[in-house]
């Protein structure tokens, strides 16, 4: 679904991310959740990445430039204010 504030960002579901994993798709999986949430539970390919530190260090994500970026968090909310 695309969002309409970015025409390039749009939902995924899981079963797509487990697919492009699967397959070995070079892409950036970003958890934007908080580190205690990250420490308790994440997939090991992410890339830890808060929302709340995000416009700090966001230059950590200038070498990303032209991969597909996943952005993913618990419910969806962040991870759709993120992108």
């Amino acid at each position: 679904m695309n969002n309409p504030a970015d025409s390039n960002a749009f939902e995924i579901d899981c079963q797509s991310v487990q697919s492009k994993l699967a397959e070995g798709a070079d892409f950036l999986l970003l958890d934007c959740r908080e580190a205690d949430e990250y420490a308790l539970v994440h997939l090991p390919e992410s890339q830890l990445l808060p929302m709340s530190e995000i416009e700090r260090r966001i230059g950590e994500l200038d070498s990303h430039r032209e991969r597909e970026i996943v952005v993913l968090c618990h419910h969806g909310s962040r991870s759709l204010q993120v992108t």
